[in-house]
């Protein structure tokens, strides 16, 4: 196997190997022509590095009727959600973003939870009947229309492919009527504006 072995200037040196096993056909690696560049080594990629990014915006809107202690699962269908295949059991994903919301009755807490796969990730611990979310908001009115946001860092020790997702919930026995990325009233003019909702996953190397 054939070597190209740079000394540096105090004796020791680095060599160039060629491949171990012989290659399908001839490769080349291309130097950068204009910049300087560091070529990355085996340890790579470092503890806390972005291996991975995929996101998710749902710009249409969507709306669903909340039983009392029920979830709405999934808004957006199957537009809304990020799917990700993590390259390291070891590697963690941070999961974020926000989805604009509006009730048809006022004085509504909605809560959100985040799913990886059918597992609910992110939240409080149990205490007795309380339920167990990621985060909420109070609508005092029903012309509020207001972003949830949500995050968390998983470890789900897999490389198979993942779907994150998020559910919304509110405090009621009673039903609720929830709009995503739009008002309630919907009319036709600049006070009921359309927004977009986002997920996104990253893959962090651990």
């Amino acid at each position: 196997m054939s070597k190209v072995k740079l000394k540096h200037a105090s004796g020791n040196g680095v060599s160039i190997a060629a491949p171990e096993s012989n290659p399908a056909a001839d490769r080349t690696l291309y130097l950068p022509s204009n910049a300087d560049g560091t070529v990355l080594t085996t340890t790579y990629p470092k503890v806390g590095s972005v291996i991975q990014v995929v996101n998710s915006t749902f710009t249409s809107w969507d709306a669903a009727t909340v039983a009392g202690n029920a979830w709405w699962d999934n808004p957006g269908a199957a537009n809304f959600r990020a799917d990700i295949t993590p390259t390291s059991t070891s590697s963690k994903i941070l999961v974020f973003g926000h989805v604009y919301m509006s009730c048809a009755t006022g004085n509504t807490m909605a809560f959100i939870k985040i799913r990886r796969d059918s597992t609910d990730i992110g939240q409080g611990d149990a205490s007795s009947s309380r339920r167990q979310v990621n985060g909420g908001v109070f609508l005092s009115d029903d012309y509020h229309w207001i972003p949830l946001t949500f995050s968390c860092l998983d470890s789900p020790s897999s490389t198979s492919a993942l779907q994150y997702t998020i559910s919304i919930g509110h405090w009621s026995s009673s039903n609720r009527t929830f709009y995503m990325n739009r008002t309630i009233t919907d009319s036709d003019d600049y006070g009921n504006p359309r927004s977009a909702s986002s997920i996104t996953a990253m893959e962090i190397a651990q």
